[in-house]
């Protein structure tokens, strides 16, 4: 009996698949450490590392470069999502914001590879993965709701646990620093 041997290109594939699992699954972390930060400025320091970091992939594709239009629709498309992601984990949490946002991506992407004609090996079944995935959708949202408050008990409460809303950081602190300046309120 022989060995299964799988094609390089397959494996580097399938390293990446499971690379994009753990950093996709993990950047919405972050967002969860910092105080809140505007989604604008949070997006800007994944952009800039993204930038960064995007040339180590030329170790991958032998130092070659090509250009191409769609990637800058590509960021076009990113850029506002990845506000938007800051927007959800900020107000929905990680969980609940990343699992739904994932899993309409899922969709999307579906969609997209049925407007391209990719090949699949059964529609019908295609069709029922997609069907149960929107029936877990909807379990799992109407089984969860964010939080309105943090749950933290008398104990667990410092001066720097303590959640200050928003409202209260936006007329105590920003508009105190601001005066004189013309500018109010917003994230700091």
């Amino acid at each position: 009996r022989k060995g299964i041997r799988v094609p390089m290109a397959v494996l580097r594939g399938w390293l990446a698949v499971a690379g994009a699992i753990v950093c996709f699954g993990s950047f919405g972390v972050p967002i969860k450490w910092v105080p809140k930060v505007h989604p604008l400025v949070f997006q800007s320091y994944k952009t800039l590392w993204v930038f960064i970091t995007c040339w180590v992939s030329l170790l991958f594709t032998n130092g070659q470069v090509n250009f191409t239009a769609w990637g800058i629709v590509s960021g076009l498309s990113w850029v506002p999502a990845g506000i938007a992601a800051v927007i959800s984990v900020n107000n929905c949490g990680l969980g609940l914001g990343q699992a739904v946002w994932s899993s309409f991506i899922v969709l999307v992407s579906f969609i997209w590879g049925r407007i391209f004609a990719e090949p699949l090996a059964s529609l019908p079944l295609a069709f029922a993965g997609a069907s149960t995935l929107i029936l877990g959708l909807i379990g799992m949202t109407s089984s969860s709701q964010p939080s309105a408050t943090t749950s933290l008990t008398p104990q667990d409460a410092t001066p720097a646990t303590v959640p200050v809303p928003l409202e209260s950081r936006e007329s105590s602190v920003n508009i105190r620093e601001s005066r004189g300046r013309g500018r109010r309120g917003g994230y700091r």
